[in-house]
Parts: C-alpha cells; structure tokens; sequence
C-alpha cells in the first residue's frame, strides 16, 4: 500500500452507524486472557467507555480507522492455482481469527450500506475462494445488503433490538442496572461500568450515544458471561425490568420490547442461507416412493427455506464419515442450523446403507453434534425407517387402508427459590452439553414398521406438508404434534388384511423454540 493510498477515505462512515458496525462485527464470545490490551473485546470496551465518558463518537471514530487500515495491512497471500491443481492440493482451509474478522467486517460494512475498500475486496476474495467458504455464491456483488452469511447471526438481532429502543428506555436499562448494583454484589462491577452512561438527555440528544450506550451495555454482558447467543435470561429480565420503571412514570407502547423478549426465547437464524439440510437416501430397494420423497424435501428446504441442501445418494458408510467430517471443518461455521435427513432400511438401532449399517446414534447423530461449530446452535434429524425387530413387509391393500410398503447467579432465571439456592452457586453459561440444542425425529416408534407407497413415505409426506403450511410461523415441536395426530388418524392396512396406525416419535434437547426463518 503507497503511502499516499488511503483505503478508507471514501467511506465516509456516519457517527449514527460507527457503534453499529463494530458490534456486529464483534465476536460475541469473550475468552480467557492475560493482557486486555491484546483482546478484541476488552479494547473495544474501552473505546465505548471512551466515547461514552467524553458524550463524543470521535474515539470509536478514530478507531474503525485503525481496524480499516490494519484489515488492509493483512497479509493474505492470493491463490494463483489451476483448478486441477487445487483439487489436489493439500490446502488450509481452516478458518483463522484474521479470515473470521476479515469476513465479518467487510460483510458488516456492506450490511449497514457502506462500500468495501478495493484493497479489503481483494483480500475477502482470496480468503472466499481460497477457504472455499460455502456463501461464496451468495456474494453477488461488493455493494449492498444481500449478502448477510458472514456475520454473527446474534449480533445482528441484538443489532434490531437496539434499533427498536428509544432513549428513554436505554437508560432505564441503566438505572435498573444501577439499582441492582447497590443490593447484589455480583451487580457492582457492571453497576460500575454503566455509570459512565451520564444522562438520559445525552442520549436522546444523540442517536449515536444511545446506540453506543446500549451496545457498551451488551459487550460488558459478553465479557463477564452474563450473555450468550444461548442463554439470553439476564437481558430479557432487563428488558422486562426497563419496561416496568418507565410504566410506573408513564404508560406507554411497549410491544417492542414484548416483541424482542420473544425473540430472544427463539433460536437465532438470520444468516441466508439459513443452514445446511443434508439428505441421505437408500433408494436401492426401496424405489417406490422415495424418489419422491428426496425431491419434495430437496423442494421445500431450498427453494422456500433457503437452505443450502446436499443430497447422497445409496451412501456407503465412508460416505456417511466423510460427509460429516467435512461438514465439521472450520470454514461451514456461518450456518445456524443443521437438518439432517435420513430414509433407509432399518432396525431399532441401526440404518442399512449401501455397503452394511450404520448406528443410528453413534455413527450418525452424535458425530454430528460433537462438530465445534454447532454447538449451542439447532440440530434437527428426521428419520423414515422401520424400527421393528424384523423387516414386514406391507402389499397393496383395498380402499378402506392406505396401500403402503414399510422402511423397517443467573438474575432472571425463571425457577422456583430452592432450585436457585440448591444450583446456581454452580451455573455457568459458556458452555453446554454437546447433544443440548438436538431433535430427533423417528417416523415411527420402536419395533413399529414404517409405511410408504409409490407416492412417498406417509412420515416426510405429512411433515413435509405440516412444514410448508406452519414451518415459518410456529416451533418445531407444534408441526411434529400436528404431524403425529394426522398421521394417527390414518387407517393401514396389510396384505394380511390386518390394519394398524403409525406414530412418529420425537425426543428433543431444544433449549429455545425454533421456527424456520421467513424470507424477507
């Protein structure tokens, strides 16, 4: 770069929009370290406490022009590879801090509207292409708001809520914080913190200090692990708390603030695409009706969900491996969600693929939950096949049954006193178990046959259907209750004249209500 280029010098970022930008562009996870000057978070703490003590924008202002031009300064070496060559290369696709930060900074300035500076464009490009990173079809041009995959889906909804809250209500965020800092001691330190929030005048004087104000607020949460993406009971107490001290002055319109305490119990799925949906199918054997299947869900989940959707068919079980592995790597971590789908032959604890079986829980589900990136986000599977101790097979039947063939201190937890004084002295909410955040769908109960036709599977057919109508507008949980009660008022019948209904089964570690995302 020549001492006379300034990269940033057309930019020309509004004070309004500074605090926005570097807190959507913040990793929303603070780790353990020795010198704050060396950690992201802590700096930029200090940088909001700046701004926020001197009632100025010019320190977060100085600042996005030291991270500009230290994002320019990296060293990202361009891939000048042939295509054959690469395929056999042994590359790095890991992503780095420096590729995480690269990614989400440059997304984060086209999202609020601003352009990327071409020497930035050119090293988002490399490490896109050089990391192979799943999104890179969705960046369709280096201006506007379209591409939103790279940033952090949280961080972009703490992003609406702050757009949402006036003033007025900002401060009493802080009061509350304050007055609760004067009871709890394990309130003090942040008591302390927002103490540098002066008065309610300065905010409504300036919609740049109240953001800074807000966003200060939430990156202190990040930093002493009061909130997480998961675990968001202690702002939604705030939230609750901020509303009832400005009731008692004055009634107002809160359903803003009933609108995002309920966003907040929901999974985050902002990022488009929204997920991965992977499909593994045993169609050998098993061709009427599967096929179809396989493309209604393929259907569904790309063209109205907007998922990106991988399909396998008659998978071998180094198929099964090698797909999960590489779903594990690094470079996937954008996605919210994963949903898996699964439709073979099988038993109460196995799946027939092309070349033996696979372990439903072993060699499936859990290898697919113990992938880093998914932790703390939803894991959804769905499996169409008979879990009975014997294959049946089921023929064409009259019309009095469907004609079917089978596939064998947490402030503001909501708890009663004892469990709070018995648990929370050992709460901690950075990390979970590696199989919370998981549903597992089953088409039908243990040692109970699956039913399909030439039509398609009953199971996916009616969760498909379910899906399509309501997947958008209520949780998970409601579709597959309304999926098991059509499906048990339906009548099977066998070659032996015998009927029988099917119930799917569910079990489920969900912390949050999930609902697929809308397009806007």
């Amino acid at each position: 770069m020549s001492s006379t280029e300034d990269p940033i010098k057309d930019l020309g970022v509004k004070e309004e929009d500074v605090a926005k930008i570097f807190f959507l562009s913040c990793q929303p996870v603070h780790a353990e370290h020795r010198d704050d000057n060396s950690c992201a978070m802590c700096r930029l703490l200090e940088k909001f406490k700046e701004s926020l003590e001197k009632e100025s924008m010019q320190p977060l202002m100085r600042e996005l022009k030291v991270k500009t031009l230290r994002m320019c300064s990296l060293d990202v070496p361009l891939l000048e590879m042939p295509t054959l060559e690469s395929n056999f290369a042994d590359l790095d696709d890991a992503i780095s801090v420096q590729d995480e930060e690269l990614l989400t900074f440059t997304e984060v300035l086209q999202v609020v509207g601003y352009p990327v500076p071409a020497l930035l464009q050119e090293k988002l490009e490399a490490v896109l292409s050089q990391k192979r990173i799943p999104a890179r079809h969705t960046r369709r041009s280096s201006a506007g708001n379209e591409n939103q995959f790279l940033s952090y889906t949280f961080n972009k909804n703490i992003g609406k809520i702050c757009e949402s809250l006036s003033a007025e209500e900002v401060y009493a965020l802080r009061k509350f914080i304050t007055q609760q800092g004067e009871t709890h001691e394990d309130m003090k330190e942040m008591a302390e913190a927002v103490s540098v929030i002066k008065s309610v005048a300065s905010l409504q004087a300036s919609k740049a200090m109240k953001d800074a104000a807000f966003y200060y607020m939430i990156l202190f949460m990040f930093k002493s692990g009061n909130l997480t993406s998961l675990y968001t009971h202690q702002l939604e107490s705030y939230l609750e708390a901020a509303r009832s001290l400005l009731d008692k002055t004055k009634p107002r319109d809160t359903e803003h603030i009933t609108k995002a305490i309920g966003q907040l119990k929901r999974y985050q799925i902002t990022n488009k695409p929204p997920g991965v949906c992977m499909i593994f199918a045993m169609l050998e054997g098993r061709e009427d009706g599967s096929k179809t299947d396989v493309a209604d869900v393929k259907a569904l989940f790309e063209t109205e969900f907007n998922y990106d959707v991988l399909i396998k068919i008659n998978p071998s079980v180094k198929d099964v491996k090698s797909l999960i592995a590489k779903l594990g790597e690094s470079r996937n971590m954008f996605y919210d969600s994963l949903v898996v789908w699964f439709m073979a032959h099988g038993d109460k604890t196995h799946l027939f693929v092309k070349d033996g079986q696979i372990h439903r829980r072993t060699d499936l589900i859990q290898p697919f939950v113990d992938i880093d990136w998914l932790k703390t986000k939803p894991k959804l599977f769905f499996i169409q096949a008979c879990a009975n101790r014997r294959p049946r097979s089921y023929a064409q039947a009259d019309s009095r049954g469907m004609r079917t063939s089978t596939d064998a201190v947490a402030l503001g937890i909501d708890a009663g006193d004892e469990w709070k004084k018995k648990y929370l002295p050992h709460a901690d909410f950075t990390s979970v178990n590696n199989f919370a955040d998981t549903l597992v769908c089953y088409a039908t109960m243990w040692y109970q046959p699956a039913a399909r036709n030439e039509e398609g599977s009953m199971f996916i057919q009616t969760l498909l259907d379910a899906l399509r109508r309501k997947g958008t507008d209520t949780c998970i949980e409601n579709v597959l209750r309304e999926t098991t009660y059509r499906m048990n008022s339906i009548v099977l019948r066998d070659d032996s004249d015998r009927t029988w209904r099917q119930t799917p089964y569910y079990e489920s570690s969900l912390q949050k209500e999930f609902v697929f995302p809308k397009e806007n």
